[in-house]
């Protein structure tokens, strides 16, 4: 318990061990069966919402460490030409007056800048497939349970989550139905790892209006390549490692500055064990902005959506990427 709430104190998350200790002692003296199922759904409730261990290499880190800085610093006019100006005179992106039917934070893509999406999410599939990843599409609506057992909640005042009339939720990142594709699974250890990639559209509810965030950066909207795996507690550091280097290969390829971050614990949200994050410069804004990041979920996701698998031994275990 100790433990428990270091890692949640580490994590700025909310420390609910108080809590949790109160209704192990109730749930110890309790005597009636009733009361005791309904404190053991509590406890269980209050256990689940616990943020993950945290690596030992990134437990005393305050802010992110700079690992490596790649490609050359770009050379732009001073000050550079902001994109949303530019893309707009070229009659290449439609991000205003979009309020009357699709709100705040939308856009089009048109001509060009269409086709360069397009190609993107292309380049990175020819790059991840040859790694062994298994190609799949998924869904975009998933229901509350599944979004909250990766590890977001749909709940409450401050969530990124867009909840439908139906009680579905719209899906944040295609990790999220990828989890749920193996929701409730026993998998064999022979078959591990299973690794799988994924482009989908990702509907994030971002609340933020700074003017350093305007345009098409921190959208209601948008396309995203996932690399994602099934694997044993002993798999997944090796193929963490994977996901970093695969990312860095590609963005060296397309020639962008970009740095590689070791994330701090209260950068890791609820989830991660510990997380790689690349930020690129952009040179409109005059910022580093995050393009993608990797994550070992150890067997977090895996305990909340009941993935298991077999070992050869016969003894079943958790673990998920």
């Amino acid at each position: 318990m100790d433990n428990l709430e270091k890692y949640a104190n580490l994590r700025k998350s909310v420390n609910n061990i108080p809590e949790i200790r109160k209704l192990l002692t109730s749930l110890q003296e309790s005597t009636d069966s009733e009361t005791s199922k309904l404190l053991s759904d509590q406890l269980k409730q209050e256990l689940s919402r616990l943020p993950n261990e945290t690596h030992p290499d990134v437990m005393d880190l305050h802010e992110p460490v700079i690992l490596k800085t790649y490609n050359k610093f770009p050379e732009f006019p001073s000050p550079p030409h902001d994109f949303d100006d530019i893309a707009k005179k070229l009659n290449l992106i439609r991000s205003s007056h979009l309020g009357n039917f699709c709100g705040h934070k939308s856009y089009y893509f048109l001509g060009a800048l269409a086709e360069l999406e397009h190609a993107l999410v292309r380049y990175a599939l020819d790059n991840i497939r040859p790694k062994g990843f298994k190609y799949i599409t998924v869904p975009d609506v998933l229901p509350p349970e599944i979004i909250q057992g990766c590890g977001m909640q749909t709940d409450g005042e401050r969530n990124q989550v867009y909840k439908l009339e139906s009680g579905l939720c719209l899906s944040g990142t295609s990790e999220m139905a990828l989890a749920g594709f193996f929701h409730n699974k026993i998998l064999e250890e022979d078959e591990l790892p299973i690794k799988l990639t994924a482009a989908s559209r990702c509907f994030r509810a971002e609340t933020s209006g700074t003017h350093d965030e305007k345009g098409i950066y921190r959208v209601h909207q948008f396309t995203k390549v996932e690399m994602f795996s099934v694997c044993t507690e002993t798999q997944s550091d090796a193929l963490l490692e994977e996901f970093k280097n695969t990312e860095i290969e590609m963005f060296e390829k397309i020639g962008i500055h970009f740095k590689l971050l070791d994330m701090p614990p209260n950068e890791l949200g609820a989830p991660a064990y510990r997380k790689y994050d690349i930020e690129s410069w952009m040179p409109g804004r005059n910022f580093w902005g995050e393009i993608s990041s990797c994550s070992n979920c150890t067997d977090y996701q895996a305990q909340r959506l009941n993935i298991k698998y077999r070992q050869r031994v016969g003894k079943l275990n958790l673990s998920i990427l």
